[in-house]
């Protein structure tokens, strides 16, 4: 069922729910107040037929009941019974139908005990009551169809069925049209949103004129549409790069082996083209843990495991782990602040991709120094945790900062030196990952510093 259906479809069960209850409180109500105007017209007539009959001394029971059937306000087959408490014999009665008898249906010792009575036995309306005078007291029983009231009572309820009926058909056909009306925008938004697909993530919604929950809608979806437009165009510049990047080590493998089958060689031309392979080959391994450590450290869908780690104790694996390379450089590891409170050296963050980026710096380090040395000091200041890997070697030109931490985009410093342009993105994207801070400053000296920092109170 569409969302305009089922809205119209609420509103009518709310709407015809608080009708029907209304319309069933009127009814009950006018037949509550119609009972009690009937029965007291009934009790006031007994007590004005006991009052002529006592008081008027030239009235007796014969003229009392002459008085009675010639009354214009007489009531619908009524009856008006007098019995003496004392002894219960009927003094007067006035009735014109006898084919219905009454006193089975009452007890009229315990109306003198309670006094009064009022009950609606077989459409009448019986009431009894005691009337205390001069002579012996007397009880009175008087009863009576109200036929006019009861056939109001239809006809109110008939007018109540009707009205209740035709507010429901008006109320589902109102109910749609504001529903429809209501959804119109929604329907825009559907027809733009259809306008949209892979080719055309440039197309963005129009923002509605009223400031309201479409609008924060068509806001959110065109965020979404950036988004994913970004994300599109670095998967498309990803792949492009990627290619690239496979593509040189590849061409030179292949165009080494194609060289070396021209013609037979000996064993030591045969050697030097296989380790010319073997450094080609560990390029592309190279490569491609690069790009499998990007892809981890960009996935924003996936949160990786986060527990304490010292990050002193793990600069130190690294060092121990790099200078074991055949071609590894000089580490120094200097501590400025409160290094005794292993809090104060602890973060809540990710080991392995922790070490990585690590491993990226220092190797970047390396890269680029003149000496191949890196200095690396562990600052620690209240909430703060700073890291600082220090070189001396080609300086960063400030306007190609913030091009360096993108993926594949490397410096005029990066001209002569091997590399993708992958390590310095690697970095930032796992201190963004940690909600932490990259900063990079070269000055004219040649000193390079690259600092990562963790904020402790975020974890």
């Amino acid at each position: 069922m569409k969302i305009r259906y089922r809205i119209a479809l609420k509103f009518t069960l709310i709407s015809a729910s608080l009708l029907l209850l209304f319309s069933f409180a009127i009814y009950f109500f006018s037949a509550k107040h119609r009972s009690i105007e009937f029965i007291d017209r009934i009790k006031n007539h007994a007590i004005s037929s006991s009052i002529v009959l006592y008081h008027v001394d030239e009235v007796d029971s014969s003229v009392l009941e002459k008085i009675n059937k010639s009354t214009l306000n007489l009531l619908f087959n009524e009856k008006i019974y007098i019995y003496d408490i004392n002894t219960l014999n009927l003094i007067y009665k006035f009735e014109k139908d006898t084919t219905w008898n009454f006193t089975t249906y009452l007890n009229l010792e315990e109306i003198i005990e309670d006094r009064s009575f009022a009950k609606n036995i077989n459409d009448y309306e019986i009431v009894g009551i005691t009337y205390p005078k001069k002579k012996p007291e007397i009880l009175i029983i008087a009863l009576a169809k109200d036929e006019i009231g009861i056939k109001k009572l239809e006809t109110l309820k008939f007018i109540l069925i009707i009205g209740f009926l035709c507010s429901v058909i008006i109320t589902i056909i109102v109910g749609v049209f504001f529903a429809s009306n209501a959804l119109k925008p929604i329907s825009n938004l559907i027809k733009q949103i259809d306008g949209i697909s892979a080719a055309k993530l440039n197309k963005r919604i129009e923002d509605p004129k009223e400031k309201d929950e479409i609008a924060t809608l068509s806001s959110a979806f065109n965020k979404m549409l950036d988004r994913l437009e970004s994300s599109f165009e670095m998967q498309k510049n990803f792949v492009s790069n990627v290619s690239h990047e496979l593509r040189t080590p590849l061409t030179s493998i292949n165009g080494e082996i194609e060289v070396t089958l021209i013609k037979k060689r000996n064993i030591d031309e045969y050697e030097e083209t296989l380790k010319s392979i073997h450094a080609d080959i560990q390029n592309l391994i190279s490569l491609s843990n690069g790009f499998l450590e990007l892809a981890e450290a960009s996935l924003e869908n996936v949160t990786p495991k986060f527990i304490s780690v010292r990050l002193d104790e793990l600069i130190f694996t690294v060092k121990e782990e790099m200078q074991r390379r055949p071609s590894c450089g000089f580490i120094d590891i200097i501590f400025i602040g409160n290094i005794e409170d292993e809090d104060k050296l602890t973060v809540l963050g990710n080991p392995y991709l922790i070490k990585v980026m690590f491993i990226n710096l220092i190797d970047n380090a390396w890269k680029f120094s003149f000496d191949k040395k890196v200095n690396i000091c562990i600052h620690s200041d209240n909430n703060i945790l700073k890291i600082s890997f220090s070189d001396i070697g080609k300086i960063i030109q400030i306007q190609e900062i913030e091009k360096i931490v993108k993926p594949f985009q490397r410096g005029k410093n990066a001209k002569g030196v091997s590399g993708h342009g992958i390590g310095l993105a690697i970095v930032s994207k796992i201190i963004t990952l940690h909600n932490g801070n990259l900063h990079i400053e070269s000055d004219n000296n040649g000193l390079t510093n690259i600092s990562v920092i963790f904020n402790k109170n975020i974890g």
